[in-house]
C-alpha cells in the first residue's frame, strides 16, 4: 500500500495540513472582504497578492501612495486575527 512508509503518510499529513491552510485563509479573506471598501481591499490585493509597489496600486485606484500602504496593513492585520480567530480555542461561551 502506498501509505505504508512513515515518509508516504508523513507526505499526506503535509499535503493535508496545507489544503486546510489554505482553505481557512480563503475563508478568512471572504471574510474580511465583506468588511472593508472596495478600494481598501483593492490596495491589499494589488500589492500583497499581485505583487505591484504601492506605487503603481496608487496610480491604478486614485490613492496616495502612503494610503496604500496603510490600507494594505489594515487588511494584513484584519486577515491574521481573523484566521487566529477561526483557528483559536472555542470561547469560554461557547463550552458546555
Amino acid at each position: 500500500m502506498i501509505l505504508d512508509s512513515t515518509a508516504a503518510r508523513d507526505d499526506l499529513l503535509t499535503r493535508l495540513e496545507s489544503e486546510f491552510d489554505r482553505e481557512m485563509f480563503d475563508m478568512a479573506v471572504a471574510n474580511i472582504r465583506l468588511r472593508v471598501d472596495p478600494e481598501t481591499w483593492e490596495a491589499f490585493r494589488l500589492t500583497a497578492i499581485d505583487g505591484l509597489s504601492g506605487a503603481e496600486a496608487a496610480v491604478r485606484i486614485g490613492m496616495k501612495v502612503s494610503a496604500v500602504y496603510v490600507n494594505r496593513g489594515r487588511v494584513q492585520k484584519m486577515l491574521q486575527d481573523e484566521v487566529q480567530r477561526m483557528d483559536g480555542p472555542p470561547d469560554a461561551g461557547d463550552e458546555s
